[in-house]
């Protein structure tokens, strides 16, 4: 990151096995997407397992009909499931998701469970070696939601906050392939044995972008409203609820 950021020598991002290039990074931070009057949030939950681990939460805003916004993160230092999960439906408050994807394996678990009892929004256990549906060139849901971050990145859809620590832990995450030629990220335990902080904000990243499913829109004047309406008076209750700028 120290070479990256301060000498400016990009050369590790000539390496195949990194997901992210640092150029990239760059150019997704300095984006000016508009926040639209009305707009639905998506989150993404990484909760930490080590003593040394933090939990992050990250939300993104949809500003377009395929791009997005980061507008929150924050994370928390060894807190119990309990407050991770008050923490949660506190922020909901003030960014009203209308789903989060929550890190299921381990204590994760838990906070699941607190979570699932809400009206609100709809959460979404995200366990991180389970296959993906469909076909897929990915092993397991962490590569495709890590390869669909970046793909989001690279095409500018994703606005990411500037943030240096959230830069050098994307600047970490690693793929190799398997001998069934499917690509595979490099875990965290893995990059823990290497001295590599755990990248607690790019995992909460990921899983945001992960469950930040298109939408089929409907047109609006000059703004865009996710899903299919079949009259005049649920596309105006619509537009109120979930306008989105073009």
């Amino acid at each position: 990151h120290y070479r990256r950021m301060v000498l400016n020598d990009f050369s590790e991002d000539l390496s195949d096995d990194l997901v992210f290039k640092t150029t990239d990074i760059q150019k997704s931070c300095r984006l000016d997407f508009k926040l639209p009057n009305f707009t639905r949030y998506v989150a993404g939950l990484d909760v930490g397992r080590y003593g040394s681990d933090a939990s992050c939460l990250i939300i993104l805003a949809q500003v377009g009909v395929s791009k997005w916004r980061m507008v929150f993160m924050e994370e928390k230092h060894e807190w119990s499931t309990v407050q991770v999960a008050g923490w949660v439906r506190d922020t909901w408050k003030l960014f009203p998701f209308d789903c989060i994807g929550v890190d299921d394996i381990g204590v994760g678990g838990g906070v699941t469970d607190m979570l699932s009892d809400s009206t609100h929004y709809s959460v979404y256990p995200f366990i991180a070696n389970e296959k993906p549906n469909g076909n897929t060139p990915y092993t397991n849901k962490k590569a495709q939601a890590y390869f669909k971050l970046e793909e989001f990145i690279s095409k500018e859809y994703l606005q990411i906050l500037d943030d240096i620590y959230l830069h050098a832990e994307l600047s970490t995450i690693k793929y190799y392939y398997r001998q069934d030629s499917v690509k595979h990220i490099v875990g965290k335990d893995e990059m823990r044995r290497e001295g590599i902080k755990s990248p607690n904000k790019a995992e909460a990243l990921s899983i945001a972008m992960f469950f930040a499913e298109y939408q089929e829109v409907d047109q609006v004047g000059f703004e865009v409203i996710p899903g299919v309406m079949s009259g005049q008076d649920s596309r105006l209750k619509d537009l109120q609820r979930y306008a989105i700028t073009s």
